[in-house]
């Protein structure tokens, strides 16, 4: 009887020695978002040199997270980080558990195991005084893109801005922060 518990207690120790490494204690990890963006230029040619540049090489610098540290900071509230990091989902601020990626669309490929968005970024108007946009964001549903929330308007007012390098990065953290909420 005695060598019957013997095993028993010997089992019952191995199995838990498995169960606790073959769990993560952090949790289960966070899934990627991606975001696959495109600009349509709706000024006859009339938007800024360099513009549509910019914001293609900012927004694919970095993928983005939302944490406590990236909360406590200053706007834009998402934390750029290494590209391919990989976060716990116990280390992101909820709702906000995915990793999220900027891709152009012409790199798009429905990615498995993840989130898909195609983002559509509307360039409105820009003269002197401003530029507007709008982008629309749309996610798969039935094979189809549909539209996943309301057209988000934003201008920009140039008079705000010390030079037009500013006022790009600027363009580019509002896009992003509004892009992923």
């Amino acid at each position: 009887m005695k060598s019957v518990f013997n095993k028993l207690v010997a089992f019952a120790m191995l199995l838990s020695m498995f169960s606790c490494t073959s769990k993560d204690p952090k949790g289960e990890m966070a899934i990627n978002a991606y975001y696959f963006y495109e600009f349509i230029d709706n000024t006859n040619g009339n938007i800024d040199d360099g513009l549509t540049e910019f914001l293609d090489e900012y927004f694919q610098r970095f993928d983005y997270v939302m944490n406590e540290e990236s909360m406590n900071a200053e706007w834009p509230f998402y934390k750029e980080i290494e590209k391919g990091s990989k976060y716990y989902k116990s280390d992101l601020t909820p709702p906000h558990y995915s990793v999220h990626i900027m891709r152009p669309i012409k790199e798009w490929e429905e990615p498995e195991g993840a989130e898909a968005f195609r983002i559509e970024i509307n360039l409105l108007e820009s003269n002197d005084e401003e530029i507007r946009i709008h982008f629309l964001n749309k996610k798969i549903k039935d094979g189809e893109w549909v539209i996943h929330s309301d057209p988000q308007p934003t201008s920009f007012q140039r008079s705000k801005f010390s030079s037009q390098e500013q006022l790009f990065e600027i363009m580019g953290k509002t896009l992003i922060r509004d892009i992923f909420k």
